[in-house]
């Protein structure tokens, strides 16, 4: 099959590789507001966590190239919802949780009107940071966990404690009036405890609809688990749900992405505005590749 560059109705960014230059380029801008425009920050590389199944490679020796800073996150951001009519963001990492602004963006991003979303694993997340949060308007914590029991999650994140801090984190939230999402990726080395974590969530007020079990992309260090986890879903799709629908990522080092998992970069907003990304050819083939490979994804 081939494909042809949609007519764009929203703006999306993605990959992580120069495409500006490619044969397929075409003269579709992004010049209309994007609607349903997701905006990813992610706002260090860094974790503390270094779990099997991370498609980001995301570990505590990472992030040492991080240099966005708030204001730079802030700028993008009001650009994006100026002329782009971005309403939702979610705050990513690495874990966001370990970047020392990620408090007072988020509060400046639920003042301004964002949906706003945290996806963290709830090891670094402070109570008082969960106060200030839970005085927000349009925001949600999305934490995932590891396992159902100690044993497996700690051994899977690389972090001994890590399971019971999460926890602490999730009754924390519901005890401050914040029911969060809550995600389970699982694969061989877990998927005997998913029954074990329901019941765990269950009993501490957690709604069974906010409990999510998926299996792992074979991205990142997943890639190694592919090859003998029948659960980790293949490498031929690099889609995330929501790569149809417009999910623009801008990373800690400043590059523009099409969709959170993609790998090819559109550019830095150190040498370009993200406006005039966001509208280059190059964004445009990206986002007609991802949503042509999106079609023919049963899992999207």
């Amino acid at each position: 099959m081939s494909y042809e560059p949609d007519t764009l109705e929203s703006p999306t960014t993605g990959s992580r590789a120069d495409v500006s230059s490619s044969k397929h380029a075409s003269n579709t801008s992004l010049s209309s507001p994007a609607e349903h425009l997701e905006v990813g920050l992610e706002i260090t590389d860094r974790c503390c966590q270094a779990c099997d199944y991370c498609g980001k490679n995301c570990s505590p020796q990472t992030g040492k190239r991080d240099k966005m800073e708030l204001a730079d996150f802030k700028k993008v951001m009001t650009t994006l919802m100026a002329e782009f009519g971005c309403k939702k963001v979610k705050i990513l990492g690495g874990e966001p949780a370990l970047c020392k602004f990620y408090v007072e963006l988020i509060e400046w991003c639920s003042a301004n009107g964002l949906e706003t979303e945290l996806i963290t694993n709830g090891v670094a997340v402070g109570e008082e940071d969960l106060v200030r949060f839970s005085k927000l308007a349009n925001f949600r914590i999305a934490v995932s966990i590891q396992g159902g029991s100690e044993e497996a999650a700690d051994a899977i994140a690389h972090l001994p404690g890590s399971h019971k801090a999460t926890l602490t984190t999730i009754k924390r939230a519901i005890g401050l009036g914040m029911i969060p999402l809550v995600t389970m990726i699982t694969f061989e080395k877990n998927t005997h405890t998913q029954s074990e974590a329901r019941e765990s969530l269950l009993k501490v007020g957690l709604p069974e609809k906010d409990i999510l079990f998926i299996p792992p992309r074979a991205l990142g260090r997943a890639r190694r688990l592919a090859a003998h986890d029948k659960t980790v879903q293949s490498a031929y799709s690099e889609n995330c749900r929501t790569c149809t629908k417009g999910a623009l990522t801008i990373n800690a080092s400043g590059d523009v992405y099409a969709c959170f998992v993609s790998s090819t970069s559109l550019g830095s907003i150190f040498e370009k505005g993200i406006a005039e990304i966001c509208r280059s050819e190059g964004f445009s083939q990206e986002l007609a590749r991802i949503r042509f490979k999106a079609r023919n994804d049963p899992l999207v």
